[in-house]
């Protein structure tokens, strides 16, 4: 006699019934994006010969602690990544030192919270890419900005930073600063870096009077981004003109791929 299988029980028609197609298709579309996302952080990196990373899980690096965010902010911020490391010429990535760029949907460090992160002498910068802004066009705007701001601390590490002595001077620098001028660096939270701060003269923002480090990095980012807005001041603001000029010299000496046709380029797509 034939074996006779039973049918489905109640239990499994029930669950069955109670699957929303939806739901799987939902879940289709979410492995699929991470899928896309993964194939872009691979082309990036195989194309500039580093590594980017998104963060899928909460991890910890050199004393750092980087969250994890939603897959559409990772597909988000590549948009902005893919359009702004093309700036620079490949060979120029690879004499900074730029070993990684991480994205995450937080950076904190020592109870702080930060849109971006050098790891010193490591050659990785990250990036918060879930950061609330309060519109889409500052969003943009202040994640170009600090792209390019991390980056530069990398290339700056490689130019001023003494790895035998582990101690980093830039007196020509300091040089160019109002007389008697001292940076803010004296421990607590770090002003925020968004927006525009003329109140002293030769600083771009209120960030900029925090650190040899952080006025340079800002100097360079607003060069790269917005090279429009340092023209303007340096029209009246005969301290940052200096600034600007002393940058494109050090940066061309050290990279001299990153020449007067370089500027003039960014000059050309500025906003």
């Amino acid at each position: 006699m034939p074996r006779i299988h039973p049918g489905p029980s109640l239990a499994i028609l029930l669950v069955v019934a109670l699957i929303d197609p939806r739901q799987v298709a939902r879940g289709d579309e979410f492995a699929i994006a991470w899928q896309r996302v993964e194939e872009r952080t691979l082309a990036l990196s195989t194309k500039y010969s580093i590594k980017v990373i998104v963060v899928k899980e909460a991890m910890e690096s050199a004393g750092t602690n980087y969250a994890i965010a939603p897959v559409e902010k990772y597909s988000s911020h590549l948009s902005i990544l893919e359009k702004e490391i093309e700036i620079y010429p490949i060979d120029f990535l690879k004499k900074i030192g730029l070993k990684k760029i991480i994205l995450c949907g937080g950076i904190t460090l020592y109870g702080n919270h930060y849109g971006g992160y050098t790891e010193r002498l490591m050659g990785n910068v990250v990036y918060d890419v879930a950061r609330e802004y309060p519109d889409p066009k500052t969003r943009l705007a202040d994640s170009r900005l600090t792209f390019h701001h991390e980056l530069f601390h990398v290339l700056d590490d490689q130019i001023h930073f003494d790895r035998s002595s582990r101690f980093y001077s830039d007196p020509q620098w300091k040089a160019l600063n109002p007389p008697g001028f001292l940076y803010h660096n004296l421990g607590g939270p770090k002003p925020d870096r968004i927006g525009l701060d003329s109140s002293t003269p030769g600083f771009l923002t209120g960030y900029s009077r925090y650190s040899i480090n952080e006025d340079k990095a800002e100097v360079f980012a607003w060069k790269i981004t917005r090279p429009n807005v340092i023209d303007e001041r340096a029209r009246i603001d005969k301290i940052l003109e200096k600034k600007s000029r002393h940058l494109e010299a050090v940066i061309s000496r050290f990279a001299p791929e990153i020449d007067g046709r370089f500027w003039a380029e960014r000059q050309k797509n500025s906003e």
